[in-house]
């Protein structure tokens, strides 16, 4: 994890092991917009707000 100004930056590697994927399936949220990113140089970065929307997205809350 990356954190500028106060922002949270996760790497490809650092995805896959918070939502327990590969990291070919990161890749792939980001190659057809599902996960939005950020490159640093070489390297690929998620926010912590970017994360917390796709999540959201993929979530369903149960109404009982």
């Amino acid at each position: 994890m990356l954190e500028i100004q106060g922002v949270k930056l996760y790497d490809t590697q650092d995805l896959a092991a918070m939502l327990n994927v590969s990291r070919t399936t990161v890749s792939n949220l980001r190659n057809k917009g599902k996960l939005k990113y950020t490159r640093i140089g070489k390297k690929l970065y998620t926010s912590e707000e970017a994360l917390r929307e796709y999540l959201n997205g993929i979530l369903v809350v149960r109404e009982k």
